[in-house]
């Protein structure tokens, strides 16, 4: 019953448009929000700056916050996606020129995209499954790329975690399976200082 309702909806462009406003928070007097799929209910998107936010059909996109500063960063979201997040921010942009692909047929549960930087870019590969991961970027021109049919499957707190930092990349193939308590990382996240050379 519920699919011909939501099939009904899809059909007539009005309906469609009462319904995405009534089941979400999206930015006022601006274009650069297209998440005309079905299905798609209790998110919440911030835009500040010139941004693009894109969902393509069949997706079910419920329960996520997605807050992006800057100018011309996008995530693009494929065809058949789902995304469930927990009322928690899924995605995080600050920067410019930012990049977040997840291709068609991806399954996408509570995990969390954090960019701080530019120039970065993050895809997720077609028919990928996490749970409990985070990709996590600071600074400029990094990488991560995950091959098609991966799956990421972190526990609670136990996560698959992603960490890169000045400039580097990380690609997974395709295929791949992680279990929970997994890092990954590029960087400590720490500067390194010279004290003796500070005092010579």
């Amino acid at each position: 019953m519920k699919e011909k309702i939501y099939r009904l909806i899809k059909k007539i462009p009005l309906i469609m448009r009462i319904y995405i406003k009534k089941y979400n928070r999206f930015p006022r007097k601006t274009n650069a929000v297209n998440m005309s799929g079905i299905k798609i209910r209790h998110n919440q998107v911030i835009l500040n700056g010139k941004n693009h936010v894109f969902c393509g059909i069949d997706c079910s996109i419920q329960n996520n916050k997605f807050v992006i500063h800057g100018n011309e960063n996008r995530v693009e979201i494929r065809d058949n996606v789902e995304i469930n997040g927990s009322d928690q921010q899924t995605i995080f942009m600050q920067g410019n020129n930012n990049h977040i692909i997840i291709e068609s047929g991806c399954r996408i549960s509570n995990t969390s995209f954090f960019i701080v930087g530019s120039n970065n870019k993050i895809t997720i590969s077609k028919n990928v499954s996490t749970m409990a991961t985070e990709f996590h970027i600071e600074r400029d021109n990094n990488t991560i790329f995950i091959g098609e049919n991966t799956s990421m499957h972190g526990r609670g707190t136990k996560t698959v975690h992603f960490a890169l930092d000045e400039g580097t990349n990380v690609v997974v193939g395709e295929d791949c399976m992680f279990s929970n308590d997994i890092q990954i990382r590029s960087s400590d996240s720490h500067s390194i200082l010279d004290l003796g050379g500070a005092n010579a």
